[in-house]
């Protein structure tokens, strides 16, 4: 993403394809991991300053992207995955996120999306599972809806998730879309005060509404 070069092939690419396609929305992916090896280039044959971090390559093309699909067409949402830097979402409109599912794996007392709340423009879509069947889980389905955030459908529905998860995406989307002006907005809250100890709560108000979500912690209701 250094690469002069490389830089006018996507940006013009992207240029071409919102002006000849009149698309509302456009993909580029893989900007935001902040994985190890991510983090920088040694090498002086690339063309870029050494060491080359890759998350500020990433951040020159994506202005440069998001200039030119400005000029094609204003109002364009650009997304990726997964979620950028603070400083390099100011170039995207949201992403894919793998924050539950690393919840998930690192047993977090609570589910929380911080990005979510502490960004709450920057929309995002959680991966509960990646390119495997989310079956059973039922529980990452409701973790989402505690965030209030999209979520990443894949395969077919009645083959790569049971019932129960269907049963809770269904119901919690009734629910985002009736009250759809608070969860869109930017007046949100994460861990507002409750009165009981492991009973989580996330706020998120519109025109003098306030919408709570909650999160029990315990092994019993």
């Amino acid at each position: 993403p250094w690469l002069p070069a490389w830089r006018e092939v996507q940006a013009d690419t992207y240029h071409r394809a919102v002006r000849d396609m009149n698309v509302d929305g456009m993909y580029l992916d893989q900007f935001g991991f902040c994985s190890p090896h991510f983090a920088a280039c040694h090498s002086p044959d690339h063309g870029h300053p050494v060491p080359g971090s890759a998350l500020l390559g990433e951040r020159g093309l994506t202005r440069m992207v998001r200039q030119r699909i400005e000029a094609a067409k204003p109002g364009v949402a650009l997304y990726s995955e997964e979620t950028p830097p603070d400083v390099n979402s100011l170039y995207q409109d949201g992403s894919f996120t793998y924050a539950l599912a690393r919840a998930r794996a690192g047993q977090s007392r609570v589910p929380l999306n911080l990005t979510r709340f502490a960004i709450p423009s920057f929309k995002t879509f959680e991966i509960l599972v990646c390119d495997k069947p989310t079956a059973s889980w039922a529980t990452g389905v409701h973790w989402v809806f505690f965030n209030g955030e999209g979520i990443w459908l894949e395969g077919p529905a009645e083959e790569w998730f049971e019932p129960q998860t269907l049963a809770a995406i269904r119901r919690g989307y009734r629910i985002l879309r009736a009250h759809r002006d608070a969860f869109a907005g930017d007046d949100v809250e994460a861990l507002v005060p409750t009165r009981i100890e492991g009973i989580f709560a996330n706020a998120f108000d519109a025109r003098g509404k306030r919408v709570l979500t909650l999160y029990n912690s315990h092994p019993e209701t």
